[in-house]
């Protein structure tokens, strides 16, 4: 890449979104197929609240971290909010993963 040639640091801030969006979604996925696999009276309406309890914080850590980039054009250290929600959904998938098994 020449001296002149520069990245848009919009895309940074895209990339990350998807990257923080698809994390929280894949850990809420996941969770839901668990919850509906481990069948005992699980309907397919429960398994999906589990999902999106375990996808909301990751959903809001995203935010948080999208809208820090975009105040200060890419370049805006990770808020440790958004660190710890990010946690919360991951923690919480392997929660719901880890109660199925023990059932």
């Amino acid at each position: 890449m020449s001296d002149g040639a520069r990245l848009d640091p919009g895309l940074q801030v895209e990339r990350t979104e998807l990257a923080w969006v698809r994390t929280a979604l894949g850990c809420g996925g996941l969770s839901v197929l668990a919850t509906h696999l481990a069948g005992r009276g699980v309907g397919p309406g429960w398994a999906l609240v589990v999902g999106a309890v375990v996808a909301i914080p990751g959903l809001l850590a995203s935010g948080l971290r999208v809208r820090g980039l975009r105040t200060q054009a890419g370049r805006a250290p990770v808020p440790p909010r958004a660190v710890a929600l990010l946690v919360t959904t991951v923690a919480l998938a392997d929660a719901v993963a880890l109660g199925v098994l023990l059932r």
